[in-house]
This record gives structure tokens, sequence and C-alpha cells, in this order.
């Protein structure tokens, strides 16, 4: 296929169980122009076997030569892309089966070359936090925003306003010249140890403006292989840890000096800011407030019970010629280990949903939470399907939780209606 419309890139590393269901829904599309480029990051064969199956000649699977960083991988796939616009998903997300007819016609009356999207949150099964495995979260908006570049950037860096409302190549869509752009400036795109939130910067400093849109287009999965996961909430998993930070080392992505190598999200956050600001604006004033970054960091340290004192003086050591912070880090940080914080379900979920925004306009103002394994819906590319039954957005309909969900299909001129119990509007 040459120069379709959408390239769809996948990279995956030892997740071929739920790959598998990652590319059913990009297959899964009313819209016909696109490839799928599944960057396989030197896994088991499993992976290939998995692809193979598919036999579609829209699928191009490539194998590294050897285990990369994740950016490295990233970097290895986007390079292979011919469509107009490039969309990145995880190896454990999904694509709404409408995602791609939707953004079609976003772009027939825009023009515009960055778009990107709320998503609905999906925790596996298999997800260790049980409290949240088998849920699924569908923000409730509609319409879109143009957001300048700017003022996002500014704002995210500083931690008030989430990481996913930047320009992300994960989730979004975004125009291939855009990232050759980018590219020839530095010679790779990717350069810093989380492609994810460094993508979003550098793309956002790329452009002015750019739109955002409402209405979920994808469902960002988290299972208990999940790179983000591992990093941030559990001391499990710690083989999938060692790895990614290994293939980081190895591939000379370290912590930038400026921030203290603490796994939680201001400090991942500054990271990528500041890598982003080296290369691409190094001479414009800093936009991070680094005394309110060092505060955000201890708060969070201190929210999970993970993390302890090596974070906290890790923390400590950046903050040496700041006697007066030096100050207020120990009294802070003493006062919250003595009152025991525990680390609460809901803090999680608003790391990705955004809670933690100062700015009203960019809340969301409901979420449905609902329980699919009570419907035996043990997957992404069923949790698609469940939307897409439902006619999500245009018709989904929520009532509490006492009388039900009820849900209408025609089929072969007969009216069938399914319900579904135990389904939460939390407002």
């Amino acid at each position: 296929m040459s120069n379709p419309k959408f390239s769809i890139v996948i990279p995956t590393r030892n997740r071929a169980e739920t790959l598998q269901y990652a590319i059913k829904t990009c297959l899964n599309q009313d819209f016909e122009d696109f490839e799928i480029i599944i960057s396989d990051n030197f896994s088991t064969h499993d992976t290939q076997e998995v692809v193979e199956k598919f036999n579609d000649d829209r699928i191009i699977f490539m194998r590294t030569n050897r285990a990369l960083a994740m950016s490295e991988n990233w970097e290895f796939a986007i390079s292979h892309t011919k469509g107009d616009y490039v969309i990145l998903i995880g190896d454990d997300d999904g694509l709404l089966f409408n995602s791609l007819s939707l953004l079609q016609k976003v772009i027939d009356s825009t023009n515009e070359r960055v778009i990107r999207w709320d998503w609905i949150l999906y925790y596996w099964p298999d997800f260790f936090i049980k409290n949240v495995a088998g849920k699924m979260y569908i923000p409730v908006n509609n319409g879109f925003t143009e957001f300048d570049s700017i003022e996002i950037i500014k704002k995210v860096a500083n931690y008030e306003l989430h990481y996913k409302t930047l320009p992300m190549l994960y989730n979004s869509a975004v125009h291939n010249s855009v990232l050759k752009d980018i590219k020839e400036k530095n010679g790779t795109f990717f350069n810093s140890q989380s492609p994810d939130i460094y993508s979003g910067f550098v793309i956002a400093k790329n452009v002015k403006k750019y739109l955002s849109l409402n209405t979920p287009l994808s469902i960002a999965g988290l299972s208990k292989s999940s790179n983000g996961a591992a990093q941030l909430y559990t001391n499990q998993n710690s083989n999938i840890k060692e790895d990614f930070t290994s293939l980081n080392e190895k591939a000379g992505f370290i912590w930038h000096i400026n921030v203290p190598s603490v796994n939680v999200l201001p400090a991942i956050i500054a990271d990528s800011y500041y890598h982003a600001k080296d290369i691409l604006f190094p001479d414009e004033e800093d936009a991070l407030d680094y005394t309110k970054f060092i505060k955000n960091c201890i708060q969070e340290i201190t929210n999970i019970p993970q993390k302890g004192n090596e974070d906290f003086n890790k923390i400590k050591s950046k903050c040496i010629k700041s006697p007066e912070l030096m100050d207020w880090i120990e009294i802070e940080y003493r006062k919250k280990v003595i009152s025991k914080n525990k680390l609460k379900i809901k803090q999680i979920i608003s790391k990705f949903f955004g809670e933690y925004s100062k700015y009203k306009n960019l809340l969301f103002n409901e979420t449905i939470e609902i329980n699919l394994r009570n419907f035996d819906i043990l997957n992404v590319f069923d949790a698609t399907e469940f939307l897409k039954y439902s006619h999500y957005p245009e018709d989904l309909e929520i009532t509490n939780v006492n009388s039900g969900y009820l849900i209408k299909k025609l089929y072969n001129d007969f009216a069938l209606y399914r319900k579904f119990n135990r389904i939460e509007k939390k407002i």
C-alpha cells in the first residue's frame, strides 16, 4: 500500500497476548485507507506468529535485530510509516471502531495537522490492583478545543494540567510532515526515556496550535505488563522495570541533570520537558517553577507506599543550594510519613484522567465506570465491541445502578434488548 491516509503504529515487546486484541480493534474500522505497522522489539517468536495469523496485507510486521529502548523502538517504527497521518497506540490499547472515519471528517473540515483526543481507560483483568482490574472508565464530554501550544507546555511542565493534553504521538493523529520537521532538526525524533510525554512536548513546540477532541477515539489499556504502571505504582513486575531501565541506560537515555531520578509523574514529566527544551528551544526561558516541582515530587512519593527514603534523598540532592527548600522538604516529608498516608485507588485513576488539573474547562465533568468482567468482557477488543454495540458515543445512556443499563440493537428487523447491570455513573 502506498501513501495511505493513516499509519497506525503499534510498538510491542513480549506482549502477544494483548497485541492480538489491539490489532483486531484496528482492523475492525469502518474506514479502509490505512496501514498497521507492528514494530516488534526483539520479542519471543509467538509475537510474529500472532501477527501472521491475521493474514492481512494492511499489516506490516518488522522485528528489530536486538532489544531496544522503548524510544528507539518507537523511532524505528515511525521511520517506516507511509501514511499522511501517524497514530501510535500501545500493544494493550485499542481504537474505537469508528475512530478513523471520524478523524477523516475532522481533517476534511479543519485541515489540522495535529489532532489529539481524550481516551477511555481500561484495566485488563490481570491488572495488579484488584479494585480496578476489569473496569472501564469513560469520560463523558463532547466538542473540541483549539489549544495554544506555549500555554499547554507551561501548564503541563508545572503539573497543573494533565500530560495527555499534550499532542503526544500516542493517541493522537500527527501529520507525517510534522514528525519529519522535528527529526530533521536533531537527526532523531525521540531523545528521552519516556517517548510518549517527550513527543507531546516536541510536537507542541513545533506547532503553534493544535486541535483537541473531547470525544474519545481510543482505549488506553493497562495490563500486568504495562511499562508505565510498573514504573509508577508497584515494586512488582520487577523484570519489566529492570528491562525498561537497562535498555534506556544502554541507549543513553538517562535522567536529566535537573531532575531527581524518582519514578513519580512530576519528575517523569519534567525530565521529558527538559530534554525537549535542551534540543529544540534551549535559549528560551525555563517554564518550570522548580520549587513547585520539588513540592509536587514530595507530595507524590508520600502518597505511594512503595516510595521511601531513597527517593526522598534523591530529591533533596537537587535542592542543596536552596536551604529554605531543604527545610521545607524535611518538615513536609516527615509530617506526611508520620501521618502514614495510604495509596488511594482514585489517585491512580486521576493521574490518567487528569483530575489534578486546576482548569475547570478541561476537567471531566462525568466519568462512567463499568465493570466489564460482569459481562465476561476480558480484553480490549471486546470492550470496543461493547461500545460499538451500545452505539457509543451517540446512544450511550446510563441510568443508576439499581435500574441497570438498557442497550437496543437492531438485527434482522427484530429489536433485541440486552440489559447490563452494575453499571455506575460517576459525577
